[in-house]
């Protein structure tokens, strides 16, 4: 059994753009994507089969994000390899994943 696990920052962004609204407070996590096996009995082979699967599932991701935000593909590749991205909604709005922020020390909602 083969869980692949996708906690995708492309249902917050997916949205349309100049409505995609982010708290000043929130957190959002990209990481890549990763797979949990229970008890898996593989081939060399069926491992380089499933990460080449996995990387180009990764790219596609990154390569989609690159275009719904203002970091390029390679910037989001080295942030999130290895470990997560984390973005607050000031981060986001920034980074252009999201378009209005609402809430902050002045103004909390």
């Amino acid at each position: 059994m083969v869980l692949l696990r996708v906690r995708l920052p492309s249902f917050f962004c997916a949205g349309t753009r100049g409505y995609r609204v982010a708290g000043s407070r929130a957190e959002l996590m990209f990481h890549e994507l990763f797979t949990f096996k229970f008890i898996a009995i593989e081939t060399p082979s069926d491992q380089e089969d499933q990460s080449r699967i996995l990387r180009h599932l990764q790219d596609s991701i990154t390569a989609w994000l690159a275009k719904r935000g203002k970091m390029s593909k390679a910037d989001l590749d080295s942030r999130m390899r290895k470990k997560e991205l984390w973005l607050n909604g000031l981060d986001a709005k920034e980074l252009g994943f999201a378009d209005i922020v609402i809430g902050n020390e002045r103004n909390p909602c």
